[in-house]
This record gives C-alpha cells, structure tokens and sequence, in this order.
C-alpha cells in the first residue's frame, strides 16, 4: 500500500475536519507493466462531512493532530512511533508546502465565483440572495480552515 499517499490522505481529512473518513476510500492497484504484482493507491471519495463533528465518538481515535480517524490502520500509525513520524512530517508538508493560507484563499475564492456563474440564470432576485448566503457560509467555511490549518502548525512545532 502506498502509506505516504494514506498518510497524505488522513493529513488532509485532519485539515477539513472530515467526519466520516472511515472506508470513504478506493483502493486501486497500480503496478508497472508486465508485474506480478502493483501497489495499492488511495483514492479518496465523500467528502459531504467536511467541518462537521464526528460520527460515531466513542470510536474515534483522540488524537490532536488526527480528526475522526476510526480504522484499525489509522490506530497502528498513532501507536507506532515511526509511522507517527512520518504522518507528521506529510501533515507538515501538506500544511506548509501545499496548503499554504494565500493558496486556500485564492482557491476559495476561485470555488465560489464558480459556483455563482453556475447560479447566474435564476432570478435577480434569486441570484442575489443565493449569493449573499454563499458568500457568508463560505467566509465561515474559510475561517475555520484557517483556524484548524494554524493550531495544526502550532501542534507540530
């Protein structure tokens, strides 16, 4: 299985505080031609609990730096020094290299405008109040983003 992309995985659902990551993957095998044998991938689906608090509590791993994780791997990785490690260091790079506060902002931003052209053929009327709740969950959307991205950096460091 290719950890580091699991690892990319978990990192990310911590950052959007995805409720409801356990089994809301695929895994696909990827193998070079003429192998016997590939490598499992991570591909990612369902992320309609972004923000949300977990399901299922009492079955979630308590762990500041992973959000909602319930499967028995992600267990493995919080209890295992070295692959601890190396989740931090991918939640490190996802955090600073990837998902940068100017970069979220711009692709907020760039998320919402498309999502008002769609709108553009209701109403005025319709658009205009459509748009104002859109803007107003999307600035709440993104403060709380901002907010879990920060007091992740200050976890790690």
């Amino acid at each position: 299985m290719d950890l580091d992309r699991y690892f990319t995985w978990l990192a990310f659902n911590s950052l959007v505080e995805n409720a409801d990551s356990r089994n809301e993957f695929f895994l696909c095998e990827e193998r070079a031609d003429g192998a016997l044998w590939g490598r499992l991938n991570l591909v990612a689906w369902d992320y309609d609990d972004v923000q949300q608090s977990p399901t299922r509590p009492a079955e979630i791993l308590e762990d500041p730096l992973l959000y909602a994780c319930k499967m028995h791997l992600d267990f493995v990785i919080a209890k295992d020094e070295w692959l601890y490690e190396r989740y931090k260091d991918e939640l490190r790079r996802l955090l600073r290299e990837v998902m940068r506060e100017r970069k979220l902002a711009v692709t907020l931003e760039d998320v919402l405008k498309t999502i008002n052209r769609i709108g553009s053929g209701f109403p005025t009327d319709v658009q205009r109040t459509a748009r104002l709740q859109r803007e107003g969950a999307m600035a709440t959307f993104q403060a709380r983003l901002l907010a879990r991205r920060q007091a992740l950096l200050q976890l790690l460091d």
